[in-house]
């Protein structure tokens, strides 16, 4: 869910919306047509409407004189919000989009699709093997690089130690982890 912060400029604005009613739909009208201008596009999508119904909500708090305008606005956009999909899990949306492949390879899309989850299924062991790889295990690289860290602060000695204790721990814990996993329940 998006929150609003203020700044300066906010201040001034809403303080001109009493005076001057519309000011700051007049201002944000403004600077769409400039950036359509300069070939930008706004990109509408449920939170920006939330991001716009929120700073409507911080106005109707701090200025309770613009209150029957803040509820029109906040009914309108609330009415725009039904309209467009809510983003998808924590607020990540379109995380992955299918594409369709042009006329002249859709003989070869399932082919594609093989490949693309064959080098997915290759990332995800090769991220699991450089993750195990790290362990603080004397004979994987990362006990290497953690006996020389504790070297430097603690001596060579009492770094082999150290890292013989957790090894021997780690290599404890993969093994009861694999008999938990093949115990059938």
């Amino acid at each position: 869910m998006p929150v609003f912060k203020p700044d300066p400029q906010t201040y001034v604005m809403v303080g001109l919306e009493h005076a001057i009613p519309g000011i700051i739909d007049f201002s944000s009208g403004s600077e769409k047509w400039v950036a359509s201008l300069l070939g930008g596009k706004e990109d509408v999508n449920w939170y920006t409407i939330q991001s716009e119904i929120k700073f409507w909500e911080w106005v109707e708090e701090n200025y309770p004189g613009l209150q029957e305008r803040v509820s029109a606005k906040t009914t309108g956009l609330k009415e725009q919000l039904e309209n467009y999909p809510r983003s998808g899990f924590i607020g990540i949306s379109s995380v992955y989009t299918k594409l369709e492949p042009i006329q002249e390879l859709k003989a070869w899309s399932s082919s594609m699709e093989f490949l693309q989850g064959l080098l997915l299924w290759l990332f995800l062991i090769n991220l699991g093997v450089g993750a195990f790889n790290l362990l603080p295990i004397r004979a994987l690289d990362g006990g290497r690089m953690w006996e020389i860290l504790l070297q430097r602060f603690t001596g060579k000695k009492r770094a082999r130690r150290i890292i013989n204790n957790v090894s021997t721990l780690l290599v404890f814990l993969i093994i009861l982890n694999f008999f938990v996993m093949l115990k059938p329940f």
